[in-house]
């Protein structure tokens, strides 16, 4: 089982612990681990090799072997000829050329999916290069990269993230409105009522949200009509 992480998560230890035991359930076999990093962690960060867990006198324990790609010679990576390998090359070490990128995308022209393999490489390709130069070099198809299952999978979990946070700062609005709309009129019930100041209670306000105003709002107003009784 490989498990591909662009980045180092603290809690990758517990999620392979979970990966492998729902795999050798499913499969009923033997599961070897194996959890390929993209990108370098922090220098703080220690990266784990294994979960390990004791309570109440029970162990749980998870071996995996981890793969940093900048720790590997792209170099070497070209010598096995695997084009499934070619779109990690110019992540690895000394794969961050411009001839490196070059070769990558020559070898994957020759592939029967090329274009699957070559959009691969300019996305991963772009997070080490100038991101221009990836597009000059490779044959950016942007019609077939917005009609990939991927691309729309994106793009609709972005329209759905966009969606609910205007949907949200709306609301966020409403609920402002409503409230200065809440105070404005309570200020003119208390100033007229004790005749003070329109921002004499302005202090205490401020702590109030839409809810607190309301209650407030209409046991004045409550008060007001019982008293013209």
């Amino acid at each position: 089982m490989t498990e591909l992480q662009f980045v180092y998560k603290p809690n990758m230890p517990e999620r392979l612990m979970a990966y492998a035991a729902l795999a050798r359930e499913k499969y009923d076999m033997p599961v070897f681990v194996t959890v390929v990093y993209f990108r370098p962690h922090p220098v703080d960060k220690k990266v784990a090799t294994c979960f390990h867990e004791e309570f109440m006198g029970q162990t749980a324990h998870q071996d995996f072997k981890v793969i940093a790609l900048w720790e590997l010679e792209a170099k070497k990576a070209l010598a096995f000829n695997n084009p499934a390998m070619l779109p990690f090359v110019p992540l690895m070490q000394g794969g961050n050329t411009v001839e490196m990128l070059q070769t990558c995308a020559e070898r994957i022209r020759q592939e029967e999916h090329a274009d699957e393999l070559e959009m691969f490489l300019g996305l991963l390709a772009s997070y080490v290069l100038n991101r221009k130069l990836v597009q000059q070099i490779l044959r950016c198809n942007m019609e077939f990269v917005e009609n990939s299952p991927l691309f729309q999978d994106i793009l609709a979990q972005l329209t759905e993230k966009i969606r609910q946070k205007m949907t949200e700062e709306v609301r966020q609005e409403v609920r402002e409105e409503s409230r200065q709309g809440m105070l404005n009129a309570l200020q003119q019930l208390l100033a007229s009522r004790f005749s003070v100041g329109i921002t004499h209670f302005d202090k205490r306000f401020q702590s109030l949200d839409l809810k607190s105003f309301e209650e407030l709002f209409f046991h004045r107003v409550k008060c007001s009509n019982t008293c013209r009784i």
